[in-house]
């Protein structure tokens, strides 16, 4: 293989390196949903998604993909996503009317401007999260 072939692939390679930190940022985890965390993200007046998932849910998986893209815009900046996990934290989803997993609240502050159940539709999510903006 020619030097010049060497050097283009080490340059491939070098770059795909670097982006793979921000790739894997990418996929992490919303904060867990805690009482504490939501009280004090509605005493400061942040737009809140509180994302009712479940591990095992299709829908969920569904729904975190398409909010995952809509949250990386900047019209969305300002939005605080919190995970409250269905199977481990049900009497949290009921102090909030939850009664299924792909529940999707939206707050400002305290006051709940929205919410869907099991949508997964790019447009819905769309206009659901921009109830609160």
């Amino acid at each position: 293989m020619s030097q010049s072939r060497l050097s283009i692939i080490k340059m491939c390679l070098i770059s795909l390196a670097m982006l793979l930190p921000v790739s894997s940022m990418a996929d992490e985890p919303p904060p867990a949903f805690t009482q504490d965390r939501f009280e004090a993200l509605q005493q400061e007046g942040a737009v809140i998604l509180v994302d009712v998932w479940a591990s095992w849910c299709p829908t969920c998986r569904a729904q975190g993909e398409v909010l995952s893209d809509l949250l990386s815009e900047e019209d969305f900046a300002e939005v605080k996503k919190l995970r409250l996990d269905w199977d481990e934290q049900k009497e949290h989803a009921e102090s909030l009317d939850a009664w299924r997993q792909s529940t999707l609240i939206l707050y400002r502050g305290e006051n709940e401007m929205a919410r869907v159940v099991a949508e997964t539709r790019e447009s819905a999510l769309r206009n659901f999260l921009e109830a609160a903006l």
